[in-house]
């Protein structure tokens, strides 16, 4: 009886982390969508040189990059929070399906950062 409340006290404060968790991740992604179209608008509105419109994409996509990757690890640690509560060899399966494909993602994407960087640089 005190294990099954337990267990839905548990469930409830993992749902509401979930919750927070998945906000966050959606927070990032918005965060860095708005940041990078207003460095892409900053660009098209510059008067300065074709180079510096250049800088303003580059500068663009390495903060909208960074803020995929910063979303991604929210959006992980929801997954990983929700499979420790409940697991079971489906959610397992399912949480590492997503684990190789977050870190590809992850990976790729760090990668292309690096080559922006060099770029702005």
């Amino acid at each position: 009886m005190v294990l099954e409340s337990l267990d839905l006290i548990l469930q409830e404060v993992v749902h509401y982390i979930s919750i927070f968790f998945d906000s966050a991740g959606v927070l990032a992604v918005t965060w860095g969508g708005i940041a990078a179209l207003i460095y892409l608008l900053s660009g098209f509105f510059s008067k300065k040189t074709k180079k510096n419109q250049q800088y303003y994409m580059y500068k663009s996509r390495k903060v909208f990059m960074t803020k995929i990757v910063l979303a991604l690890e929210f959006f992980l640690a929801v997954d990983v929070i929700r499979t420790v509560v409940k697991p079971t060899w489906t959610t397992l399966g399912q949480l590492g399906a997503l684990v190789v494909i977050r870190t590809a993602l992850t990976y790729f994407l760090s990668k292309e950062l690096e080559e922006v960087e060099e770029k702005i640089d």
